[in-house]
């Protein structure tokens, strides 16, 4: 059975995969340069005030602000995963600029 939550909800060392990104438009760029984009599988490997996350094969820390941010599904994953609310296809973010 799979259950949408947040990041922030999910335990240390286990999967989940990415729903949607919520929060403020340059929030959710940032986060799609970085790779957090929808049907992306992320691990979380440490817990606390916020996350440290495996995402493609490169590891990410996060503050809890952001990691609440981040709509995931957990548990048996489906075939097919959600693509839905993510990036909306415009990346405002370039290398070197914020």
């Amino acid at each position: 059975m799979v259950s949408e939550c947040t990041l922030l909800d999910i335990p240390c060392g286990e999967k989940a995969r990415i729903r949607s990104l919520t929060g403020r438009d340059s929030e959710r760029s940032r986060l799609c340069a970085l790779g957090f984009t929808p049907g992306t599988e992320v691990e979380v490997s440490r817990c606390g005030g916020g996350r440290r996350v495996r995402i493609r094969n490169t590891c990410v820390m996060l503050d809890a602000g952001i990691a609440g941010t981040i709509l995931c599904d957990h548990g048996q994953q489906e075939d097919s995963p959600a693509r839905e609310g993510g990036c909306g296809g415009r990346h405002r973010y370039r290398h070197g600029h914020s």
